[in-house]
């Protein structure tokens, strides 16, 4: 499962499937991939990542599992940053840069990280 280095993309990510990224043990078949190369391609302040070269992108409590039967509206706990695989977090886009570089450079990562037929790359974006 991939996503940009984005709080919005990884927060994204982890509420839509919390029961591959984070109710489960972390192995490195289940880790969340920040990866720069899906950075959105806009020029706005909206679209610049605030989370340092390495690093998971900062993130807030996520929201209460609707299953559970108390209802007491608390959230999840901050995400433990083991989840994420940071390495492909190179730090925020160039602000000049050509689109399709990055998106062939994706399609290389995507390749590389499947290993079988039967594998599939998730790309959560948001």
């Amino acid at each position: 499962v991939a996503c940009s280095n984005l709080m919005r993309a990884a927060e994204t990510a982890l509420i839509a499937l919390p029961d591959t990224l984070i109710d489960s043990s972390p192995s490195p078949s289940r880790k969340l991939h920040c990866l720069t190369l899906l950075q959105e391609f806009s020029r706005n302040v909206d679209a610049l990542s605030l989370s340092p070269a390495g690093q998971p992108p900062h993130s807030r409590p996520l929201p209460a599992n609707d299953d559970k039967e108390d209802g007491d509206g608390e959230g999840r706990a901050v995400p433990d940053p083991m989840c994420f695989e940071c390495q492909g977090n190179t730090g925020n886009k160039p602000l000049v840069y050509n689109p399709l570089t990055r998106l062939a450079g994706f399609a290389e990562w995507a390749f590389m990280h499947s290993c079988a037929p039967s594998d599939a790359v998730v790309a959560v974006g948001h």
